[in-house]
């Protein structure tokens, strides 16, 4: 009992942390809102958690989403559309990652299904209800509000759902356990380099130097597979993240309109997750593929 009250209890913590550093500081009516990761977190928990647990999990983020809301100086209208929401969201993804899936479909069939669900359907469900609610109680303008929602969760549910699925499902420590100290060491310096490289182009004043990391977390995938492009893409994410809170310029010069730095950072993380998470895919199969032939 002691056991599961701590667990729930962290749970609340970590999910009202994530979601309340997400807020933007000058308000979720004009502020923008670079990414979601409490959403992936939250995910993560559901996809790993048995079925009579759900209940639980969802409760706790609706009151998580909705203190974070309160903590951050919005209104009790928008912590509201937050709760409902949030666990919407996580509920509809859980379930249709939870579907029947077809026996020996390809990955990268299966990715673009998930894909689909975890970074359309589900972030689309929660910015109706936000956008929806706070045009009828407040005025916000829906399509803006839709837009910044669906954009904000659908790549924090991206780029940080694999990396938690990873932690709360056990997968990473069993991953690490079976690579030799030299495999691990090698990892270690692919994953700061690739901090250390997007850290660097977010000082560039052109766009050729977001490449970089991308083609060090590509290098690594190559290496090390699925869990390296895991671990890349949330590296990648917290490092630019880090880098643009610490008071960066982003700037980049791009034949296309892209208005301010979080605009540019959404754009760029698509795009890393679109390269990496297929290739890591593909890589994956080809190797199971290999396996089987020799067996």
């Amino acid at each position: 009992m002691i056991r599961k009250s701590s667990t729930a209890l962290f749970f609340l913590v970590a999910y009202c942390g994530l979601a309340l550093i997400a807020l933007p500081p000058e308000g979720s009516a004009t502020g923008p809102m670079l990414l979601w990761p409490a959403a992936g977190l939250l995910i993560a928990i559901l996809l790993h958690a048995p079925r009579q647990q759900w209940p639980v999990f969802l409760v706790l983020a609706g009151i998580g989403s909705a203190a974070a809301a309160l903590l951050a100086g919005e209104g009790p209208y928008f912590a509201g559309a937050c709760l409902v929401a949030h666990t919407l969201e996580a509920w509809l993804a859980a379930r249709l990652l939870t579907r029947r899936k077809r026996q020996g479909s390809e990955l990268l069939r299966e990715w673009l299904a998930d894909a689909a669900a975890i970074g359309v359907i589900a972030p689309v469900a929660g910015g109706l209800v936000v956008a929806t609610s706070m045009y009828a109680v407040a005025g916000w303008q829906w399509f803006d509000h839709f837009g910044k929602y669906v954009i904000a969760h659908a790549l924090g549910i991206m780029v940080f759902f694999p990396m938690f699925s990873l932690v709360v499902g056990g997968s990473l420590e069993r991953w690490l356990k079976r690579q030799s100290p030299a495999r691990l060491l090698e990892m270690v310096a692919f994953l700061a380099l690739v901090a250390i490289t997007m850290c660097w182009a977010m000082w560039q004043p052109w766009s050729g130097a977001y490449l970089v990391p991308v083609l060090v977390a590509m290098i690594a995938t190559c290496r090390f597979g699925m869990t390296a492009a895991s671990m890349a893409i949330f590296v990648l994410a917290i490092s630019a993240w880090g880098a643009d809170e610490a008071g960066t310029l982003v700037q980049p010069i791009l034949p296309m309109d892209l208005s301010g730095g979080t605009q540019f950072l959404q754009f760029y993380f698509a795009v890393a997750v679109i390269c990496l998470q297929p290739l890591a895919g593909h890589i994956t199969q080809n190797r199971r593929l290999a396996k089987a032939l020799q067996d």
